[in-house]
Protein backbone atom coordinates (compact mmCIF):
# COMPACT_ATOMS: atom_id res chain seq x y z
CA UNK A 1 0.00 0.00 0.00
CA UNK A 2 2.92 1.89 0.80
CA UNK A 3 4.33 1.38 -2.46
CA UNK A 4 1.17 2.36 -4.49
CA UNK A 5 0.81 5.79 -2.44
CA UNK A 6 4.62 6.25 -3.71
CA UNK A 7 4.18 5.90 -7.18
CA UNK A 8 0.76 8.23 -7.39
CA UNK A 9 2.62 10.60 -5.05
CA UNK A 10 5.48 10.58 -7.97
CA UNK A 11 3.08 10.70 -10.72
CA UNK A 12 1.22 13.50 -9.05
CA UNK A 13 4.19 16.02 -8.92
CA UNK A 14 5.24 14.90 -12.28
CA UNK A 15 2.57 16.25 -13.96
CA UNK A 16 2.12 19.45 -11.76
CA UNK A 17 5.36 20.29 -12.80
CA UNK A 18 5.54 19.63 -16.05
CA UNK A 19 7.69 22.44 -17.53
CA UNK A 20 10.04 22.43 -14.83
CA UNK A 21 10.82 18.79 -14.95
CA UNK A 22 10.78 18.79 -18.72
CA UNK A 23 13.68 21.02 -18.29
CA UNK A 24 15.24 18.96 -15.58
CA UNK A 25 14.88 15.24 -18.03
CA UNK A 26 16.44 17.71 -21.05
CA UNK A 27 19.36 18.89 -18.71
CA UNK A 28 20.00 15.01 -17.86
CA UNK A 29 19.81 14.21 -21.19
CA UNK A 30 22.30 16.44 -22.41
CA UNK A 31 24.38 15.54 -19.73
CA UNK A 32 24.70 11.92 -20.15
CA UNK A 33 24.90 12.69 -23.91
CA UNK A 34 27.87 14.96 -23.10
CA UNK A 35 29.73 12.00 -21.18
CA UNK A 36 28.91 9.71 -23.76
CA UNK A 37 30.60 11.64 -26.78
CA UNK A 38 33.36 12.72 -23.93
CA UNK A 39 33.82 8.97 -23.39
CA UNK A 40 34.21 7.77 -27.43
CA UNK A 41 36.57 10.74 -28.02
CA UNK A 42 38.74 9.65 -25.37
CA UNK A 43 38.73 6.49 -26.53
CA UNK A 44 39.11 7.42 -30.01
CA UNK A 45 42.48 9.31 -29.68
CA UNK A 46 43.95 7.05 -27.34
CA UNK A 47 43.47 4.35 -30.57
CA UNK A 48 45.16 7.12 -33.02
CA UNK A 49 47.65 8.14 -30.67
CA UNK A 50 48.66 4.40 -30.44
CA UNK A 51 48.44 4.03 -34.03
CA UNK A 52 50.38 7.37 -34.83
CA UNK A 53 53.41 5.92 -32.48
CA UNK A 54 53.76 3.02 -34.71
CA UNK A 55 53.93 4.21 -37.77
CA UNK A 56 55.12 7.72 -37.89
CA UNK A 57 58.69 6.13 -37.53
CA UNK A 58 59.37 7.73 -34.18
CA UNK A 59 62.94 7.11 -32.37
CA UNK A 60 65.32 7.17 -29.90
CA UNK A 61 68.91 7.20 -28.72
CA UNK A 62 70.64 5.53 -25.63
CA UNK A 63 73.98 6.46 -25.43
CA UNK A 64 76.56 5.74 -22.73
CA UNK A 65 78.73 8.35 -20.98
CA UNK A 66 81.58 8.60 -18.81
CA UNK A 67 81.67 7.56 -15.49
CA UNK A 68 83.68 9.41 -12.63
CA UNK A 69 84.71 8.45 -9.30
CA UNK A 70 85.62 10.66 -6.79
CA UNK A 71 88.00 9.62 -3.62
CA UNK A 72 88.92 12.35 -0.87
CA UNK A 73 87.97 14.72 -3.01
CA UNK A 74 89.85 13.47 -6.28
CA UNK A 75 87.79 13.15 -9.37
CA UNK A 76 89.08 10.13 -11.37
CA UNK A 77 87.31 8.60 -14.42
CA UNK A 78 85.73 5.00 -14.17
CA UNK A 79 85.84 4.53 -18.16
CA UNK A 80 82.29 4.67 -20.46
CA UNK A 81 80.56 1.78 -20.17
CA UNK A 82 79.96 -0.42 -23.11
CA UNK A 83 75.81 -1.05 -24.13
CA UNK A 84 76.25 -4.43 -25.01
CA UNK A 85 73.79 -7.57 -26.26
CA UNK A 86 72.22 -8.49 -22.87
CA UNK A 87 71.32 -4.75 -22.12
CA UNK A 88 70.07 -4.11 -25.98
CA UNK A 89 67.42 -7.19 -24.82
CA UNK A 90 66.39 -5.34 -21.79
CA UNK A 91 65.26 -2.38 -23.48
CA UNK A 92 63.72 -4.28 -26.19
CA UNK A 93 61.60 -6.46 -23.70
CA UNK A 94 60.69 -3.22 -21.92
CA UNK A 95 59.46 -1.52 -25.03
CA UNK A 96 57.72 -4.52 -26.42
CA UNK A 97 55.86 -4.91 -29.93
CA UNK A 98 56.15 -1.56 -30.79
CA UNK A 99 59.62 -0.93 -31.06
CA UNK A 100 60.39 -2.28 -35.03
CA UNK A 101 63.79 -2.04 -35.22
CA UNK A 102 67.23 -1.30 -34.09
CA UNK A 103 70.57 -0.41 -34.88
CA UNK A 104 73.87 -0.34 -32.88
CA UNK A 105 77.16 1.96 -33.49
CA UNK A 106 80.41 1.32 -32.06
CA UNK A 107 83.32 3.64 -33.83
CA UNK A 108 87.22 3.53 -34.09
CA UNK A 109 89.68 4.13 -36.15
CA UNK A 110 91.45 2.29 -38.79
CA UNK A 111 93.99 2.23 -41.48
CA UNK A 112 94.08 0.53 -45.01
CA UNK A 113 96.89 -0.86 -47.13
CA UNK A 114 97.48 0.93 -50.19
CA UNK A 115 94.15 3.18 -49.24
CA UNK A 116 95.00 7.30 -49.36
CA UNK A 117 91.86 8.68 -47.08
CA UNK A 118 91.29 12.49 -47.77
CA UNK A 119 94.12 15.02 -46.35
CA UNK A 120 92.75 17.23 -43.28
CA UNK A 121 94.61 19.17 -40.88
CA UNK A 122 97.64 18.08 -39.99
CA UNK A 123 97.81 15.05 -42.43
CA UNK A 124 101.23 12.74 -42.82
CA UNK A 125 101.89 9.64 -43.19
CA UNK A 126 101.17 8.57 -39.54
CA UNK A 127 97.66 10.32 -39.39
CA UNK A 128 96.34 8.50 -42.20
CA UNK A 129 93.48 6.89 -41.11
CA UNK A 130 89.67 7.35 -41.04
CA UNK A 131 87.14 6.30 -38.77
CA UNK A 132 85.02 3.28 -38.89
CA UNK A 133 81.55 2.79 -37.53
CA UNK A 134 80.13 -0.31 -36.63
CA UNK A 135 76.63 -0.91 -37.35
CA UNK A 136 73.67 -3.46 -37.35
CA UNK A 137 71.77 -1.99 -40.12
CA UNK A 138 73.42 1.19 -41.59
CA UNK A 139 69.90 2.73 -43.28
CA UNK A 140 69.12 3.34 -39.69
CA UNK A 141 71.94 5.92 -39.20
CA UNK A 142 70.98 9.01 -38.14
CA UNK A 143 72.78 10.74 -41.44
CA UNK A 144 71.00 8.72 -43.72
CA UNK A 145 67.60 9.02 -41.70
CA UNK A 146 68.38 12.12 -42.10
CA UNK A 147 68.99 12.77 -45.34
CA UNK A 148 72.49 14.00 -45.54
CA UNK A 149 73.73 11.54 -46.84
CA UNK A 150 72.59 9.43 -49.76
CA UNK A 151 73.40 5.65 -50.88
CA UNK A 152 74.32 6.28 -54.89
CA UNK A 153 75.64 2.88 -55.62
CA UNK A 154 74.94 -0.66 -54.37
CA UNK A 155 73.19 -1.57 -50.93
CA UNK A 156 72.82 -0.58 -47.37
CA UNK A 157 74.42 -2.95 -45.02
CA UNK A 158 71.94 -5.24 -42.92
CA UNK A 159 72.29 -7.53 -40.07
CA UNK A 160 72.63 -10.34 -41.91
CA UNK A 161 75.52 -9.21 -43.62
CA UNK A 162 79.89 -10.27 -42.97
CA UNK A 163 82.47 -8.14 -43.61
CA UNK A 164 80.65 -5.46 -45.78
CA UNK A 165 81.25 -2.03 -45.33
CA UNK A 166 80.16 1.52 -47.09
CA UNK A 167 82.85 4.04 -48.17
CA UNK A 168 81.79 7.68 -49.29
CA UNK A 169 82.28 9.11 -52.69
CA UNK A 170 84.99 10.89 -52.40
CA UNK A 171 87.04 7.98 -51.01
CA UNK A 172 85.82 5.92 -53.98
CA UNK A 173 87.04 8.00 -55.87
CA UNK A 174 90.42 9.04 -54.57
CA UNK A 175 91.32 5.33 -54.51
CA UNK A 176 90.00 4.01 -57.37
CA UNK A 177 87.66 2.09 -55.69
CA UNK A 178 84.12 0.45 -56.54
CA UNK A 179 81.02 -1.80 -55.38
CA UNK A 180 82.70 -5.65 -54.82
CA UNK A 181 86.46 -4.80 -54.18
CA UNK A 182 88.14 -5.48 -51.43
CA UNK A 183 90.45 -3.68 -48.86
CA UNK A 184 92.44 -4.71 -45.80
CA UNK A 185 91.96 -2.65 -43.19
CA UNK A 186 94.01 -2.93 -39.28
CA UNK A 187 93.23 -1.04 -36.08
CA UNK A 188 94.51 2.39 -35.26
CA UNK A 189 94.02 4.79 -32.51
CA UNK A 190 94.74 9.00 -33.17
CA UNK A 191 96.80 11.05 -31.07
CA UNK A 192 99.32 13.33 -30.57
CA UNK A 193 103.17 13.77 -30.28
CA UNK A 194 104.76 17.23 -29.65
CA UNK A 195 102.08 18.77 -31.46
CA UNK A 196 101.72 16.04 -34.62
CA UNK A 197 98.99 13.85 -35.33
CA UNK A 198 100.15 10.52 -34.95
CA UNK A 199 99.02 6.60 -34.32
CA UNK A 200 99.64 5.39 -30.81
CA UNK A 201 98.83 2.03 -31.73
CA UNK A 202 102.96 1.03 -33.35
CA UNK A 203 102.50 -2.39 -33.90
CA UNK A 204 99.61 -3.85 -35.40
CA UNK A 205 98.37 -7.32 -34.22
CA UNK A 206 94.73 -7.26 -36.07
CA UNK A 207 93.66 -7.26 -39.83
CA UNK A 208 90.30 -7.86 -41.84
CA UNK A 209 89.92 -7.59 -45.37
CA UNK A 210 85.82 -6.16 -46.29
CA UNK A 211 83.73 -6.22 -49.39
CA UNK A 212 82.71 -2.90 -50.63
CA UNK A 213 78.92 -3.56 -50.32
CA UNK A 214 77.80 0.39 -50.83
CA UNK A 215 79.04 3.70 -52.08
CA UNK A 216 77.50 7.18 -50.37
CA UNK A 217 77.50 10.75 -51.40
CA UNK A 218 77.74 13.61 -48.62
CA UNK A 219 74.65 15.84 -49.40
CA UNK A 220 75.10 18.00 -46.79
CA UNK A 221 79.20 18.54 -45.83
CA UNK A 222 79.58 20.36 -42.75
CA UNK A 223 83.43 19.29 -42.17
CA UNK A 224 85.39 21.15 -40.24
CA UNK A 225 88.38 22.87 -41.97
CA UNK A 226 90.91 22.13 -38.62
CA UNK A 227 89.81 18.12 -38.56
CA UNK A 228 92.41 15.74 -38.81
CA UNK A 229 92.21 13.36 -41.53
CA UNK A 230 90.75 10.63 -39.20
CA UNK A 231 87.80 12.87 -38.26
CA UNK A 232 86.76 14.02 -41.76
CA UNK A 233 83.69 12.81 -42.47
CA UNK A 234 84.33 11.81 -46.14
CA UNK A 235 86.68 9.20 -44.20
CA UNK A 236 84.15 7.72 -42.78
CA UNK A 237 83.60 4.19 -43.65
CA UNK A 238 80.48 2.43 -42.00
CA UNK A 239 81.30 -1.60 -41.04
CA UNK A 240 78.95 -4.15 -40.59
CA UNK A 241 81.03 -5.81 -37.91
CA UNK A 242 83.55 -4.30 -34.56
CA UNK A 243 86.70 -6.21 -35.47
CA UNK A 244 89.33 -3.74 -35.20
Amino acid sequence: MFIMNLEKRAFLYLTRKKGKNLLLAIVFLLISFSLLTGSSVYLGIQHISKDLRSNIGASFSIRPYEQFDMDNGQVSSKGTPTIDEQSIQRVISAVGKELKCYNTEHSGYVKGENLTFLAGAGHNEESNMGTVKAVRDSSLCQNFLDEEYELIVGEHIRPEDKDKILISEALAKQNHLSVGDRITLTHAKLGSDKGVYTDLIKEKSAYETVEIKGIYQIKNNSDNALNPTAKKVENLLSQIVSCL
